[in-house]
Protein backbone atom coordinates (compact mmCIF):
# COMPACT_ATOMS: atom_id res chain seq x y z
CA UNK A 1 0.00 0.00 0.00
CA UNK A 2 1.30 3.60 -0.61
CA UNK A 3 1.59 6.02 2.11
CA UNK A 4 -1.57 7.99 0.17
CA UNK A 5 -4.15 5.54 2.57
CA UNK A 6 -2.27 7.24 5.63
CA UNK A 7 -2.36 10.64 4.53
CA UNK A 8 -5.84 10.83 4.33
CA UNK A 9 -6.19 9.62 7.61
CA UNK A 10 -4.02 11.98 8.89
CA UNK A 11 -5.84 14.54 7.50
CA UNK A 12 -9.60 13.51 8.49
CA UNK A 13 -9.60 11.55 11.41
CA UNK A 14 -8.14 11.17 14.76
CA UNK A 15 -5.20 8.60 14.70
CA UNK A 16 -3.82 6.49 17.73
CA UNK A 17 0.48 5.49 17.78
CA UNK A 18 1.52 2.15 19.18
CA UNK A 19 0.53 -1.22 19.18
CA UNK A 20 -0.35 -1.46 22.75
CA UNK A 21 -2.87 0.84 22.55
CA UNK A 22 -4.23 -0.23 18.81
CA UNK A 23 -4.86 -3.97 20.78
CA UNK A 24 -6.39 -2.38 23.50
CA UNK A 25 -8.76 -0.73 21.15
CA UNK A 26 -9.16 -3.63 19.40
CA UNK A 27 -10.27 -5.39 22.05
CA UNK A 28 -12.82 -2.39 22.83
CA UNK A 29 -14.09 -2.75 19.04
CA UNK A 30 -13.18 1.29 18.80
CA UNK A 31 -10.76 0.68 16.08
CA UNK A 32 -11.96 0.13 12.16
CA UNK A 33 -8.66 0.49 10.44
CA UNK A 34 -4.49 -0.91 11.27
CA UNK A 35 -1.28 0.75 9.43
CA UNK A 36 1.41 -1.55 9.94
CA UNK A 37 4.64 -0.70 9.07
CA UNK A 38 6.81 -3.22 6.73
CA UNK A 39 9.06 -4.06 9.33
CA UNK A 40 6.71 -4.36 12.31
CA UNK A 41 7.56 -7.47 15.32
CA UNK A 42 6.34 -10.50 14.15
CA UNK A 43 4.72 -10.75 17.27
CA UNK A 44 3.31 -7.51 17.38
CA UNK A 45 1.55 -8.63 13.75
CA UNK A 46 0.62 -11.61 14.78
CA UNK A 47 -1.54 -10.04 17.90
CA UNK A 48 -3.08 -7.23 15.57
CA UNK A 49 -3.73 -9.22 13.11
CA UNK A 50 -6.00 -12.02 15.64
CA UNK A 51 -7.95 -9.04 16.95
CA UNK A 52 -8.61 -7.75 13.98
CA UNK A 53 -10.52 -10.86 12.62
CA UNK A 54 -12.29 -10.72 15.79
CA UNK A 55 -13.77 -7.01 15.25
CA UNK A 56 -13.65 -7.08 11.90
CA UNK A 57 -11.10 -3.92 11.53
CA UNK A 58 -9.13 -3.91 8.33
CA UNK A 59 -5.64 -3.78 8.37
CA UNK A 60 -3.26 -2.19 5.87
CA UNK A 61 0.41 -3.09 5.32
CA UNK A 62 2.57 -0.42 4.24
CA UNK A 63 5.12 -0.68 2.17
CA UNK A 64 7.60 1.87 4.59
CA UNK A 65 9.65 0.95 7.35
CA UNK A 66 8.67 2.21 10.56
CA UNK A 67 11.67 5.04 10.44
CA UNK A 68 10.35 6.20 7.18
CA UNK A 69 6.64 6.56 8.53
CA UNK A 70 7.47 8.19 12.01
CA UNK A 71 9.25 11.20 9.51
CA UNK A 72 5.63 11.01 7.44
CA UNK A 73 3.87 11.77 10.38
CA UNK A 74 6.37 14.54 12.18
CA UNK A 75 6.95 12.00 15.01
CA UNK A 76 10.43 11.92 17.00
CA UNK A 77 9.98 7.98 17.84
CA UNK A 78 9.54 5.06 15.73
CA UNK A 79 5.91 4.16 14.58
CA UNK A 80 5.41 0.41 13.66
CA UNK A 81 1.58 0.73 14.13
CA UNK A 82 -0.73 3.42 13.76
CA UNK A 83 -5.30 2.99 14.07
CA UNK A 84 -8.38 5.09 13.88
Amino acid sequence: MSLQDLKDAMKSKKLVFGARQAIKNLKNGKTKVIFLASNCSNDIEESINHYAKLSKAKIIKLDKPRSEISIFCKKNFSVSVISY
